[in-house]
């Protein structure tokens, strides 16, 4: 499940008025952890380093498995952003405008 920016906003407003993370997580029937990583920056880039040294640990094997097996996912993924967030879809735009990323098409939706 994907947070969205008004749950992250929420959550900002409930640890503003003295909430502790378990107990916003138990009021947006999320976890403590998901709360964390988005109030707590450096809680994020923890999080972010410990992954990233698992991740230098794994063989070029299971790297393309996992690359793999992740690649619908994405595929989806991205078309149902790109179609549902403006903001995500303009930022996109302007990218394959600047040459940084290949435009992918999308077939079925706004260009």
């Amino acid at each position: 499940m994907r947070i969205t920016k008004e749950q992250i906003s929420e959550m900002k407003k409930l640890s503003k008025s003295g909430k502790k993370y378990s107990e916003i997580a138990k009021q947006m029937n999320i976890s403590p952890v998901v709360v964390a990583y988005h109030l707590d920056g450096k809680y994020k880039i923890k999080l972010i380093e410990r992954a990233r040294k698992y991740r230098d640990k794994m063989s070029d094997e299971e790297k393309k498995r996992i690359y793999e097996s992740q690649k619908e996912y994405r595929k989806q993924y991205f078309k149902d952003r790109y179609h549902s967030d403006e903001e995500f879809r303009e930022k996109h735009k302007a990218r394959c405008r600047k040459n940084i990323y290949i435009p992918i098409e999308l077939k079925g939706g706004k260009k």
